[in-house]
């Protein structure tokens, strides 16, 4: 028997597949990821436009540097989308 305050979490309890994708973490941990504008077009659907029947707050805005997401290949020159000294180059930021 359907609980009336269970009933929206039973609308949208079940995530489409076509919108997820695995991952390994580190460590080996693995996990699933749920696309983020399909969840935000879920809540759409069910509270209206966001800003009007639901939003959200950004509590930190960070980049995190990290090494190349692509390795150098032999003969070829530095991966695209690094700095000359391996540092990632953020568009629209300077160098």
């Amino acid at each position: 028997m359907p609980v009336p305050n269970l009933a929206l979490w039973e609308e949208v309890e079940k995530t489409d597949p076509k919108f997820t994708k695995e991952y390994t973490g580190p460590g080996g941990f693995t996990g699933t990821a749920v696309n983020a504008q399909y969840l935000a077009k879920r809540a759409t659907e069910k509270f209206g436009p966001c800003g009007t029947g639901w939003g959200y707050d950004v509590i930190e805005e960070r980049f995190d540097i990290g090494g190349p997401l692509l390795q150098e290949r032999r003969g070829a020159g530095p991966c695209p989308g690094t700095h000359p000294q391996g540092r990632p180059v953020v568009p629209g930021r300077r160098r």
